[in-house]
């Protein structure tokens, strides 16, 4: 006889709350490992379905404010970003561009991919900031072009803030 296959209904937002819920109530090392990975999972339903359940958007801006992991705050304004909220990520991912223990690549997508959308006039500077192509540039050099990008991403956003 022939099993029938039950089909699996996908994840949605609520259940990664539900389980960013759990880990919340939960201390220790696994729970943070937890909670980062139900931050990127929501990034990842994010970028799939073009936006997240307002549920989700306040999760992860009460995260943003309250997390003492710059691991965890880096995800949760990476995943902002990508929903739409510049105004709290971008700040946060400019910051971990130049911290030492944090993803910068990780952060340099994002924010690259952000001004590709919001500021594409300013794009050339910042692939002008990185090495040349082909190039396998040493860890003083990423280090100066991240500080030069976050620059570029501050001097982009006081802009923004001065236009009526």
């Amino acid at each position: 006889s022939r099993r029938r296959r039950r089909r699996l209904r996908p994840v949605d937002a609520a259940d990664v709350a539900r389980v960013e819920a759990a880990a919340g109530a939960a201390s220790g090392p696994s729970s943070r490992a937890l909670s980062l990975a139900c931050v990127r999972g929501l990034g990842t339903l994010c970028a799939r379905e073009g936006r997240l359940a307002p549920a989700s958007l306040r999760l992860l801006n009460d995260r943003l404010a309250t997390e003492t992991s710059a691991e965890l705050r880096q995800a949760c304004a990476e995943t902002l970003l990508a929903a739409g909220q510049h105004e709290v990520a971008v700040p946060v991912l400019a910051d971990a561009l130049v911290r030492p223990r944090l993803d910068g690549a990780s952060s340099e997508r994002a924010l690259r991919a952000w001004l590709a959308r919001a500021h594409p006039e300013v794009l050339s500077s910042w692939d002008a900031c990185g090495p040349t192509p082909g190039e396998i540039p040493s860890a003083e050099a990423v280090a100066a072009a991240r500080r030069e990008r976050r620059e570029l991403v501050e001097r982009t956003l006081a802009s923004r803030a001065e236009r009526p």
